[in-house]
């Protein structure tokens, strides 16, 4: 599939509030990500915060630990605890919805519940980008994080 170099500016946010662990955990997930799929751009919300941002985001957002305005895909995603994909956001009005915090651009945006109160969301710059070992893998991840998050007073 043809990729779009996804336009804004690259950077990390890591809440500082996080303990070690959790913050390490959360670079290693951007790390596996990025060296194993096709992602550009993610983030992760949990309790109404973000906790951790890399890659992509649009020029004007702004990196701090309110979580980014999200909508009803988000929402529908953590209340019945499946994920969704949006494989070619063009199709997609509900796009919309992640240009706070996702590139304008995405061609793909994948969206993965961390148990009900969080949620795991990462965008390409390819049309059907993420397959269907990548988005099992960003499954695992999500519950992962669940189990790492869960028990911290954030």
């Amino acid at each position: 599939p043809e990729s779009e170099a996804l336009y804004g500016k690259d950077e990390t946010y890591l809440n500082p509030s996080l303990p070690n662990e959790a913050a390490k955990e959360l670079q290693w997930c951007w790390d596996s990500l990025s060296s194993t799929t096709l992602i550009g751009s993610l983030v992760v919300v949990y309790k109404d915060k973000r906790l951790f941002q890399a890659g992509i985001c649009p020029p004007e957002a702004v990196l701090g630990p309110d979580a980014p305005t999200l909508g009803p895909i988000v929402e529908q995603c953590m209340k019945t605890g499946k994920g969704n994909y949006l494989a070619n956001t063009v199709l997609f009005p509900g796009r919309k919805e992640f240009q706070s915090c996702l590139p304008a651009n995405s061609q793909g945006i994948l969206v993965q519940p961390i148990g009900s109160d969080g949620v795991l969301i990462a965008a390409t710059g390819t049309v059907r980008g993420f397959g269907k070992v990548d988005q099992a893998w960003i499954a695992t991840l999500g519950e992962k994080l669940e189990v790492t998050l869960e028990n911290l007073d954030l």
